[in-house]
């Protein structure tokens, strides 16, 4: 009987133990959705224009003259511009990049995953003007942040005292990254033969990463950019890696 009674514990224990696994999770900070920190979208260009300063014209995708062969290494084929807002009330955010993962319909190889860095320091939402015109104005560089929280009190944080308000930094920015960065170009290039015939759509799925001034560590949203590769001698001239050139490449609608 005490054996049964040894086994019968030993199945409760193991049990809970499993409870407490699902419930504790795997020790990441939760942003279903981007509830904390929003990927809010791509973009045509970034803010200008201070204060007064309004959201870009926002941009699915573009068109991208490449050339398979031969190659210019080290140029990125494309960049553009990606916005990022943080929604916590009381914590900074830092960017510290972004995971990109490539797909091609077609093509008989996988595209291998991408880490592009790039770095901005974003506010707290009460202090950056969360949302609305408020937050545009905030992304302009902090002058529009300092506006929209005219009149709002103080929270209560732990950040130091030059996060207080009017002083902190804006809780929204638009960055300028390489959405088709140049080793993912020298491997196309590489396996041509693998890939379908020009033209054909890239799709790039982006995941902005950081740490909070918790210490805890958030990604993104993922958001999605189409990128259509055409043939770089049928394209018109133009200055391959930059998101406005004329020409060469051009928004898709």
């Amino acid at each position: 009987m005490l054996r049964g009674i040894v086994k019968h514990t030993s199945r409760v224990l193991a049990v809970a133990a499993c409870f407490a696994l699902i419930g504790c999770g795997s020790g990441g900070s939760n942003n279903d959705q981007g509830t904390s920190v929003t990927a809010i979208g791509f973009f045509s260009e970034g803010l200008e224009g201070g204060a007064n300063a309004q959201l870009p014209a926002g941009s699915s995708g573009q068109v991208a003259g490449f050339n398979l062969s031969p190659f210019e290494p080290g140029v990125p084929i494309l960049t553009t511009f990606i916005g990022v807002q943080n929604n916590l009330s009381e914590q900074f955010y830092r960017i510290e990049g972004a995971y990109l993962e490539f797909d091609i319909q077609g093509a008989s190889i996988a595209i291998p995953s991408d880490f592009t860095p790039f770095g901005a320091v974003l506010g707290p939402a009460i202090a950056g003007g969360a949302g609305g015109a408020g937050g545009a104005g905030g992304a302009a560089g902090g002058q529009g942040g300092q506006q929209s929280a005219v009149g709002q009190s103080q929270f209560d944080s732990s950040l130091p005292d030059s996060f207080a308000l009017p002083n902190s930094p804006a809780n929204l920015s638009i960055l300028e990254i390489p959405i088709l960065p140049a080793n993912i170009g020298e491997f196309l290039a590489f396996n041509q033969g693998s890939l379908p015939p020009l033209p054909f759509i890239v799709t790039v799925t982006a995941t902005v990463t950081g740490v909070t001034s918790a210490g805890d560590r958030i990604n993104t949203n993922e958001i999605s950019y189409f990128i259509q590769l055409v043939d770089q001698s049928t394209a018109i001239s133009g200055t391959p890696g930059s998101s406005d050139d004329e020409g060469e490449e051009e928004a898709l609608q």
